[in-house]
């Protein structure tokens, strides 16, 4: 069965700056390059994280994607502006343009402990829509200690009883995320560049420990592309794998069995 890759991002290069404005991207061309990369590595689907509100109001890029969606190949998840005074109608437009999740980032949207109401607010929302939720929960940047993506996420698990990706696993606070999925059976790790980042570090050590703790079927491949290529996140995987020894069934269901089995629209093969 081919590889499920649940988060990548809709940008020709490694540009933060570039997440939030797509106004100047030509989808046509990335989507023929993204399959092309898809296909020589082995990805049936993966999962495109926009977090430029503003794609909303682009109806020739809302096209673009309803025709990838409909591919079977790529779905894609919607990034709020939390600050807009019609963030609500926002998420409902996302919903109906075709959009499978939200998605939220701590450091980069600037989330303190004031704003997490709202994003609950709106996981709720996205769950009577019949969307996902998920939280990227990289530990770092330059202002790291400003904004903690975990127990936001503790907030939105509390009051949210669909799926929530928890996007990098935590990072350097595996462990942490590893409880949280213990006390919330609706939460899920995933892999996302930070399986990565930790090779050769305790980690590592942790990440494979918090594996085995919650088992692989709640557990998902991401690569974060193209700040990390897919076939490099692909080859530290297997990796990762050798060196715990983790079996054949758990890296079928970390590498899409476990993706296939929550959301209906993936492909089966």
């Amino acid at each position: 069965m081919g590889v499920i890759d649940m988060f990548v991002h809709p940008v020709a290069h490694a540009s933060e700056a570039d997440l939030f404005d797509l106004s100047n991207l030509d989808w046509d061309r990335w989507i023929q390059e993204t399959l092309a990369t898809m296909d020589r590595c082995g990805v049936s689907a993966s999962g495109v994280c926009v977090m430029d509100d503003r794609i909303l109001d682009r109806s020739a890029d809302l096209k673009a994607l309803a025709e990838a969606d409909a591919s079977g190949r790529l779905w894609f998840t919607f990034m709020p502006d939390i600050r807009r005074a019609d963030v609500a109608r926002r998420v409902e437009a996302a919903a109906a343009a075709g959009f499978r999740g939200l998605s939220f980032h701590s450091y980069l949207q600037q989330i303190t402990p004031e704003d997490y109401a709202a994003v609950v607010n709106l996981c709720q929302q996205a769950e009577q829509l019949g969307l996902f939720s998920g939280l990227c929960t990289a530990y770092g940047s330059k202002r790291m200690f400003d904004y903690h993506s975990l127990p936001l996420a503790a907030k939105v698990a509390e009051q949210v009883r669909g799926p929530v990706l928890l996007y990098h696993n935590g990072g350097a606070r595996v462990l942490e995320a590893m409880l949280m999925c213990e006390m919330w059976p609706n939460l899920y790790l995933e892999t996302s560049f930070s399986l990565t980042y930790w090779l050769g570090s305790s980690v590592e050590t942790d990440l494979a420990f918090a594996i085995r703790k919650i088992g692989a079927r709640r557990v998902m491949f991401g690569s974060d592309a193209p700040f990390l290529p897919a076939d490099k996140a692909l080859n530290d995987h297997a990796l990762f794998f050798e060196r715990h020894g983790f079996s054949p069934e758990d890296r079928e269901l970390i590498l899409g069995g476990s993706a296939r089995a929550l959301f209906p629209f993936l492909p089966k093969s």
